[in-house]
């Protein structure tokens, strides 16, 4: 996949503030909207969460908003890719509604939440990019999360890579990588 020639970051204007009640059915309108246009060739961000609630809340409603347009667009299971926050709804995604998803990327992630009992990720593949000098991310956390992903069953691959928190080139190749053999 050719990220630089291929890719589209798009920020939707006039969007309700994040703490509006408007703001999660906007940002479904404009996700829904995107996928059907590129017929399923999207990936959705998400990049913050504020307390372990919200997280819960929001990871069953990105889980419910997910199935839905899965049955509306014929969707087979989607890959997440997440960076930070967005790496670590997918990890709670991962672990609270394993359902939804066939794989995921995470790259700066930590240990969301670790549910109990653990759910069945028999092999689930999940890629996990870690940043050496990461000051946001401990190697306990990484190691942490790997750790829960495993115990759960999923097949877990993790990379630390020459880098701090940001994404790197080396994360795109490595994730390219990685997907081309999952």
């Amino acid at each position: 996949f050719d990220y630089p020639r291929q890719s589209l970051l798009y920020l939707p204007e006039r969007m309700p503030l994040p703490a509006s009640p408007e703001f999660l059915p906007a940002v479904m309108d404009v996700a829904l909207e995107r996928i059907a246009a590129s017929r399923g060739g999207a990936f959705v961000l998400f990049i913050r969460v504020f307390d372990l609630d919200d997280l819960t809340a929001r990871t069953y409603e990105l889980a419910d908003f997910v199935t839905q347009a899965r049955a509306a667009y014929s969707l087979a299971k989607p890959y997440a890719v997440g960076f930070s926050n967005g790496a670590n709804i997918a990890a709670a995604l991962l672990l609270l509604r394993p359902e939804v998803l066939a794989g995921a990327i995470l790259m700066r992630a930590t240990l969301p939440l670790t549910p109990s009992p653990l759910p069945a990720l028999a092999g689930v593949p999940v890629l996990i990019l870690s940043g050496a000098d990461d000051p946001l991310v401990t190697p306990d956390q990484r190691d942490a999360l790997a750790r829960v992903l495993t115990e759960a069953g999923a097949d877990v691959s993790a990379l630390t890579l020459d880098a701090g928190h940001g994404l790197t080139p080396r994360d795109i190749s490595a994730a390219s990588q990685w997907l081309s053999v999952s």
